[in-house]
């Protein structure tokens, strides 16, 4: 689903972050 691929987005963004 959209959502799902969108909430994947975030967490890889903020792993990335850390």
């Amino acid at each position: 689903g959209v959502l799902l691929e969108l909430c994947g987005i975030l967490l890889l963004i903020l792993l990335c972050r850390t």
